[in-house]
């Protein structure tokens, strides 16, 4: 059985993932960019939800960490919906 510490962690290392992924991008996010950060950010949110049900001593933390996160997901998954649906040369 995963731990509350693990989940944790594997929740800090995916948020590393997605720093390296923003960092990589810059100011050119393309469409697939988007969507890796939106899984990366489910994924992390997921993780500490798991982490917060565990019983980690930081689970008041974690809980805002998944708001955060769980609202970046969500403006990725505007400007994707946006960019599969502008007309072309609309940015």
């Amino acid at each position: 059985m995963t731990t509350a510490q693990e989940h944790f962690e594997v929740g800090q290392a995916l948020f590393e993932r997605y720093k390296a992924l923003q960092e990589r991008v810059g100011a050119d996010w393309t469409t697939g960019a988007r969507q890796a950060a939106r899984a990366l950010l489910l994924s992390i949110a997921a993780r500490y939800r798991a982490a917060i049900a565990a019983g980690h001593p930081r689970a008041d933390g974690l809980a805002w960490s998944v708001d955060t996160v769980t609202g970046w997901a969500e403006d990725h998954a505007i400007w994707i919906a946006f960019d599969l649906t502008a007309p072309e040369g609309v940015s």
